[in-house]
Protein backbone atom coordinates (compact mmCIF):
# COMPACT_ATOMS: atom_id res chain seq x y z
CA UNK A 1 0.00 0.00 0.00
CA UNK A 2 1.42 3.35 -0.98
CA UNK A 3 1.24 6.66 0.84
CA UNK A 4 -0.33 9.63 -1.04
CA UNK A 5 1.20 13.02 -0.23
CA UNK A 6 -1.28 15.84 0.33
CA UNK A 7 0.74 18.39 -1.63
CA UNK A 8 2.03 18.20 -5.17
CA UNK A 9 5.42 18.01 -6.77
CA UNK A 10 6.28 20.93 -8.99
CA UNK A 11 7.85 18.70 -11.65
CA UNK A 12 5.62 18.62 -14.69
CA UNK A 13 3.36 21.44 -13.50
CA UNK A 14 2.63 24.44 -15.65
CA UNK A 15 4.14 27.80 -14.70
CA UNK A 16 0.70 28.98 -13.56
CA UNK A 17 0.25 26.04 -11.21
CA UNK A 18 3.81 26.38 -9.90
CA UNK A 19 3.10 30.00 -8.97
CA UNK A 20 0.37 28.81 -6.58
CA UNK A 21 2.65 26.35 -4.80
CA UNK A 22 5.89 27.97 -3.64
CA UNK A 23 9.07 25.92 -3.46
CA UNK A 24 9.09 23.70 -0.43
CA UNK A 25 5.31 23.50 -0.08
CA UNK A 26 5.22 20.24 -1.98
CA UNK A 27 7.64 18.09 0.02
CA UNK A 28 6.62 14.48 0.58
CA UNK A 29 5.45 13.90 4.12
CA UNK A 30 7.94 12.26 6.43
CA UNK A 31 5.13 9.98 7.60
CA UNK A 32 5.41 7.95 4.40
CA UNK A 33 9.06 7.21 4.96
CA UNK A 34 8.53 6.60 8.67
CA UNK A 35 5.81 4.09 7.89
CA UNK A 36 8.12 2.32 5.46
CA UNK A 37 5.65 2.77 2.62
CA UNK A 38 6.55 4.26 -0.73
CA UNK A 39 4.92 7.55 -1.56
CA UNK A 40 2.40 7.39 -4.36
CA UNK A 41 2.98 9.65 -7.31
CA UNK A 42 1.46 13.01 -6.47
CA UNK A 43 -1.09 14.55 -8.76
CA UNK A 44 -1.58 18.16 -9.77
CA UNK A 45 -4.37 19.99 -7.94
CA UNK A 46 -7.67 20.34 -9.71
CA UNK A 47 -8.75 23.70 -11.08
CA UNK A 48 -11.59 23.80 -8.58
CA UNK A 49 -9.11 23.31 -5.73
CA UNK A 50 -6.88 26.07 -7.09
CA UNK A 51 -9.87 28.41 -7.37
CA UNK A 52 -11.03 27.56 -3.86
CA UNK A 53 -7.53 28.21 -2.47
CA UNK A 54 -7.24 31.53 -4.30
CA UNK A 55 -10.71 32.56 -3.12
CA UNK A 56 -9.79 31.83 0.49
CA UNK A 57 -6.52 33.77 0.12
CA UNK A 58 -8.29 36.76 -1.48
CA UNK A 59 -10.87 36.88 1.30
CA UNK A 60 -8.16 36.64 3.97
CA UNK A 61 -6.21 39.52 2.40
CA UNK A 62 -9.34 41.68 2.14
CA UNK A 63 -10.31 40.89 5.71
CA UNK A 64 -6.87 42.13 6.77
CA UNK A 65 -7.34 45.27 4.61
CA UNK A 66 -4.40 44.30 2.39
CA UNK A 67 -6.17 45.57 -0.71
CA UNK A 68 -3.30 45.38 -3.21
CA UNK A 69 -2.68 41.74 -2.33
CA UNK A 70 -6.42 40.98 -2.45
CA UNK A 71 -6.67 42.61 -5.88
CA UNK A 72 -3.71 40.63 -7.23
CA UNK A 73 -5.11 37.32 -6.00
CA UNK A 74 -8.53 38.07 -7.50
CA UNK A 75 -6.84 38.92 -10.81
CA UNK A 76 -5.07 35.53 -10.71
CA UNK A 77 -8.40 33.87 -10.05
CA UNK A 78 -9.97 35.66 -13.02
CA UNK A 79 -7.22 34.28 -15.28
CA UNK A 80 -9.14 31.00 -15.05
CA UNK A 81 -12.33 32.54 -16.42
CA UNK A 82 -15.00 35.06 -15.47
CA UNK A 83 -16.56 34.77 -12.04
CA UNK A 84 -18.93 37.36 -10.62
CA UNK A 85 -17.77 36.87 -7.02
CA UNK A 86 -14.09 37.40 -7.90
CA UNK A 87 -15.00 40.43 -10.02
CA UNK A 88 -17.02 41.81 -7.12
CA UNK A 89 -14.13 41.30 -4.67
CA UNK A 90 -11.72 42.91 -7.14
CA UNK A 91 -14.09 45.88 -7.50
CA UNK A 92 -14.13 46.28 -3.71
CA UNK A 93 -10.33 46.19 -3.56
CA UNK A 94 -10.06 48.77 -6.36
CA UNK A 95 -12.61 51.00 -4.61
CA UNK A 96 -10.63 50.76 -1.35
CA UNK A 97 -7.44 51.71 -3.23
CA UNK A 98 -9.18 54.75 -4.73
CA UNK A 99 -9.63 53.42 -8.28
CA UNK A 100 -13.29 54.34 -8.53
CA UNK A 101 -13.37 54.10 -12.32
CA UNK A 102 -11.98 50.55 -12.24
CA UNK A 103 -14.38 49.59 -9.47
CA UNK A 104 -17.32 51.08 -11.36
CA UNK A 105 -16.51 49.16 -14.56
CA UNK A 106 -16.38 45.86 -12.69
CA UNK A 107 -19.50 46.65 -10.65
CA UNK A 108 -21.43 47.40 -13.86
CA UNK A 109 -20.30 44.06 -15.31
CA UNK A 110 -21.21 42.15 -12.14
CA UNK A 111 -24.62 43.84 -11.97
CA UNK A 112 -25.38 42.99 -15.61
CA UNK A 113 -24.38 39.35 -15.02
CA UNK A 114 -26.40 39.03 -11.84
CA UNK A 115 -29.48 40.62 -13.42
CA UNK A 116 -29.26 38.19 -16.32
CA UNK A 117 -28.48 35.07 -14.29
CA UNK A 118 -30.19 35.66 -10.95
CA UNK A 119 -32.94 38.14 -11.77
CA UNK A 120 -33.74 41.65 -10.64
CA UNK A 121 -35.01 40.76 -7.14
CA UNK A 122 -32.25 38.35 -6.04
CA UNK A 123 -30.38 39.54 -2.91
CA UNK A 124 -27.00 39.39 -4.70
CA UNK A 125 -28.39 41.51 -7.54
CA UNK A 126 -29.76 44.03 -5.06
CA UNK A 127 -26.38 44.15 -3.27
CA UNK A 128 -24.66 44.78 -6.61
CA UNK A 129 -27.09 47.61 -7.31
CA UNK A 130 -26.23 49.18 -3.96
CA UNK A 131 -22.50 48.79 -4.56
CA UNK A 132 -22.70 50.49 -7.94
CA UNK A 133 -24.94 53.24 -6.58
CA UNK A 134 -22.42 53.97 -3.83
CA UNK A 135 -19.54 54.14 -6.31
CA UNK A 136 -21.51 56.46 -8.61
CA UNK A 137 -22.22 58.75 -5.65
CA UNK A 138 -18.55 58.64 -4.62
CA UNK A 139 -17.69 59.74 -8.16
CA UNK A 140 -20.09 62.65 -7.80
CA UNK A 141 -22.70 61.07 -10.08
CA UNK A 142 -25.68 60.74 -7.76
CA UNK A 143 -27.94 61.63 -10.70
CA UNK A 144 -26.46 58.69 -12.65
CA UNK A 145 -27.42 56.37 -9.80
CA UNK A 146 -30.99 57.73 -9.83
CA UNK A 147 -31.21 57.53 -13.63
CA UNK A 148 -30.27 53.85 -13.46
CA UNK A 149 -32.86 53.22 -10.77
CA UNK A 150 -30.15 52.49 -8.21
CA UNK A 151 -30.63 55.22 -5.68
Amino acid sequence: MSCRPEAVLRKGMSATLRSYFPAGSYALPAACAAAGRPAAAPSAPSLSRIKRTLTEQAIAEATAARWEEAAEINRKLLEHGPEAEAENRLAKALWEMGDLAGARALQEKVLETRRRVLGEEHPDTLTSMGNLAGTLRDQGDAQGAQDRGLG
